[in-house]
C-alpha cells in the first residue's frame, strides 16, 4: 500500500514539473504602450516546453475575462504575429492573450492603451483630373479632400503651363471652408481665360499645406471633337454621363440587409456602349468589397438602373463609392459628375457562444454538477427564441445505451456582453467516460440571425472514474470560441 501511495506522489511530482515545464509568455505588447487603430504592430512571444505547434490569439477587457475580438485563429506558435488595428475597437485598455489550440498553455499580456489612428495633415486634389477638359462659362465643382489637423481655410489660385512651367493666372477664390473629408467649391470658369492647359494650387491660409491638379484643359469648343482622315468635315458629339439617382438604405423586414441602388443617365448629344461602373465598399476591419459592372447600351438621353444587396455583420460605418466609366472608356464632354459617395450605419448582429465545465472527473454514484454559460459577444440582443441543448452519451463502457435524455432551456434575449448560466445534475454508478455536446440552436430566419453560427458548439467530456480512484477537476471552462 506505502509502495503504491508512493508511486501515486512520484506521478503527481512529474506531471505538475511537466506542466510547469510548459510555458508561454507575451513579451509585446508593452506595459503601459499605446497601439493605435489602423497601424500594424507585431504581437510577440516566446515559449518554453512541449506544446502545441498552433495558438490563437485574443483581446481582452483588462478584467482579463471580458471578450473584446478574436485576433487569428489558428496561427502557427513562432512566437509572432502582425496585427493592424481595426478601427471599429472602442479606445481603451485591454490585454493580448496567446493560447495554445488545445486550451492547455496560455499567458496574457501587460495592459495597454488602444486609441485613435495618428494621421498626419494632407490635402488632397480629388477634381480636376489630369487631361480633364472644361468649358468656359460653366460652373464646376473644385473638390479635394483633407486630413489631420491644419486649418479649416483655404485659397485657390489657377496656373497656365508656359514652356516647360506654369504661370500664375488668376486667385479662384480667396478664402474658403477647408473641413475634414470631402470639400469642393463651384467655379464658373471665365470666358476672358486663354484656350489651353492649366493646373489649379490649394493651399492652406497661414500654414504650408498644400496640393495641386494636374493638367487640364480649358477650352470654348470641347462640344465636338475632330477624327477620322478628314478632320475639316468629320465631327461627332459626345456623350456626358452622369449619375441621375442613387439610394442606399436598410431593407424593412430582414437584419442589416442594405440595398444600393442607382440610376445612370446620358445627357449628351450620343449614345455609348459598354460603359464600366465600379462599386467600392469600406466597412469596420478593413472590409472590402468590390463589384464591376457593365452597362452594355446607354442611349443619348436614356438611363439605366442597377442595384445591389449586401448583409453586413459587423456593426459600423460601411462608405459606398460608386463611378461611372470606371476605366475612362469613354470620351465624355466632363468627368466631374460621374462618381457619388453614399455611407451608412449599421447596428450589427448579435454572437452567441457557449462555455462549459472541462473535463469534469466523479466517482461512481456520486451526483456531478455541470455549469453551463451562454454569452453575447455580438452588437445586438440575441433572438429570444433560441435554446440550449445539452447532449451526455456514453461512449466507453457500452456504447449501444442510449444517451441521455437531451437537456433543453429557453434562452432569454441577451444583451451585447451579457450571459445566462445553467446547471445539470446527473449520477452514474460505473465507470466510463460521458461525451457532452453543448450547443445553441436558434431559427434560421432574418431576426434570429447571428454574425456567426459556426461558434455555437463546444465539446467536451465526464469522466467517472473506477472505484477508489482519485478524482482530479481542472476547475477550468472550455468555451466555443
Amino acid at each position: 500500500m506505502k509502495r503504491k501511495v508512493l508511486m501515486l506522489l512520484l506521478i503527481a511530482v512529474f506531471m505538475i514539473a511537466f506542466s510547469y515545464a510548459q510555458s508561454i509568455t507575451v513579451t509585446n505588447p508593452h506595459s503601459g504602450s499605446t497601439w493605435h487603430k489602423g497601424s500594424t504592430y507585431t504581437i510577440g512571444w516566446t515559449k518554453s516546453g512541449s506544446m502545441d505547434n498552433n495558438v490563437k490569439i485574443t483581446l481582452y477587457k483588462p478584467d482579463h475575462t471580458t471578450l473584446q475580438m478574436i485576433i487569428v485563429r489558428p496561427t502557427a506558435n513562432d512566437g509572432s504575429f502582425s496585427w493592424t488595428i481595426p478601427n471599429s475597437i472602442p479606445n481603451g485598455q485591454y490585454i493580448v492573450r496567446v493560447k495554445t489550440i488545445d486550451n492547455q498553455v496560455y499567458d496574457d499580456s501587460d495592459n495597454f492603451t488602444i486609441s485613435e489612428s495618428v494621421i498626419q495633415p494632407k490635402l488632397t486634389m480629388i477634381f480636376p483630373l489630369s487631361g480633364e477638359k472644361l468649358r468656359k462659362n460653366r460652373t464646376y465643382k473644385i473638390r479635394w479632400k483633407r486630413e489631420g489637423d491644419m486649418s479649416s481655410q483655404v485659397k485657390i489660385k489657377l496656373y497656365k503651363q508656359a514652356g516647360h512651367g506654369v504661370s500664375f493666372v488668376m486667385d479662384v477664390v480667396s478664402s474658403c471652408e477647408n473641413n475634414l473629408g470631402e470639400n469642393f467649391y463651384m467655379w464658373r470658369i471665365p470666358s476672358v481665360l486663354d484656350n489651353g492647359k492649366y493646373l489649379i494650387k490649394i493651399k492652406t491660409i497661414g500654414g504650408g499645406i498644400s496640393t495641386e491638379s494636374k493638367l487640364f484643359y480649358i477650352d470654348n469648343l470641347l462640344d465636338n471633337i475632330i477624327i477620322g482622315n478628314n478632320p475639316a468635315t468629320e465631327i461627332i458629339s459626345l456623350p456626358d454621363l452622369y449619375i441621375r439617382e442613387a439610394s442606399l438604405a436598410p431593407v424593412g423586414g430582414t437584419v442589416n440587409k442594405t440595398e444600393f441602388k442607382v440610376k445612370v443617365g446620358n445627357m449628351g448629344l450620343k449614345g455609348v456602349n459598354n460603359v464600366e461602373t465600379k462599386l467600392v465598399v469600406n466597412g469596420p476591419e478593413n472590409y472590402t468589397k468590390v463589384i464591376k459592372h457593365i452597362f452594355s447600351n446607354i442611349s443619348r438621353g436614356g438611363s439605366v438602373n442597377w442595384k445591389a444587396d449586401f448583409y453586413f455583420k459587423k456593426k459600423g460605418r460601411y462608405i459606398f463609392t460608386y463611378t461611372v466609366n470606371e476605366s475612362r472608356g469613354v470620351r465624355e464632354k466632363r468627368y466631374d459628375n460621374n462618381k457619388i459617395i453614399k455611407t451608412i450605419f449599421t447596428k450589427g448582429l448579435p454572437d452567441l457562444i457557449v462555455c462549459v465545465d472541462d473535463k469534469k472527473e466523479v466517482a461512481p454514484g456520486k451526483k456531478v454538477i455541470l455549469n453551463v454559460d451562454v454569452k453575447n459577444i455580438g452588437d445586438q440582443n440575441s433572438c429570444s427564441r433560441c435554446n440550449l441543448q445539452i447532449l451526455i452519451k456514453n461512449i466507453v463502457h457500452d456504447p449501444t445505451l442510449p444517451p441521455d435524455p437531451p437537456k433543453i432551456f429557453s434562452l432569454p434575449k441577451i444583451s451585447p456582453g451579457g450571459h445566462r448560466s445553467y446547471t445539470v445534475e446527473n449520477r452514474w454508478f460505473l465507470s466510463g467516460v460521458r461525451k457532452v455536446a453543448v450547443y445553441v440552436v436558434c431559427p434560421i430566419n432574418s431576426d434570429c440571425a447571428e454574425r456567426s453560427i459556426g461558434n455555437n458548439l463546444v465539446k467536451t467530456y465526464i469522466k467517472v472514474v473506477g472505484v477508489g480512484a482519485p478524482v482530479h477537476n481542472t476547475g477550468k471552462k472550455k468555451c466555443s470560441n
